[in-house]
């Protein structure tokens, strides 16, 4: 079971062994897991110590996902799918200018298909609504 007052270091983004992606950028989860075994909250920095989010690092981005049912809870958080739309829409809006190549190309084609996995997903859910 994990530590749940502790900071977690995301490294899925990195290529180099430290942890932190491109320019240096380090993902952390933190706050207590969900009842469905996930972090709600991830911060985005570099600089020293970006790990623990102190000693001069810098916050670029703070992501809080669904907390909860909506249906019973209400929205107070981003979906998955919502943060794919806006990874989607970046990389479309690089292919149709300067920067447009064929990994752009493979990232979007998986970013799509797993937005279609996540709506047969919802799809199912309310079908047995």
């Amino acid at each position: 079971m994990p530590n749940l007052n502790q900071p977690r270091l995301v490294t899925g983004h990195a290529v180099s062994r430290n942890g932190r992606g491109d320019m240096g950028q380090a993902v952390i989860a933190h706050g207590p897991y969900s009842p469905g075994g996930a972090q709600n909250h991830y911060l985005i920095g570099v600089g020293a110590d970006c790990e623990m989010m102190s000693g001069g690092a810098q916050v670029l981005g703070c992501i809080s996902f669904q907390d909860g049912n909506p249906q019973e809870v209400g929205p107070n958080g981003v979906s998955i799918e919502a943060l794919l739309a806006v990874c989607a829409d970046r990389l479309e809006r690089f292919q149709d200018g300067p920067h447009a190549n064929l990994y752009n190309d493979e990232a979007l084609l998986g970013i799509e298909r797993a937005l279609e996995a996540l709506k047969d997903r919802v799809r199912e859910r309310d079908a047995y609504i």
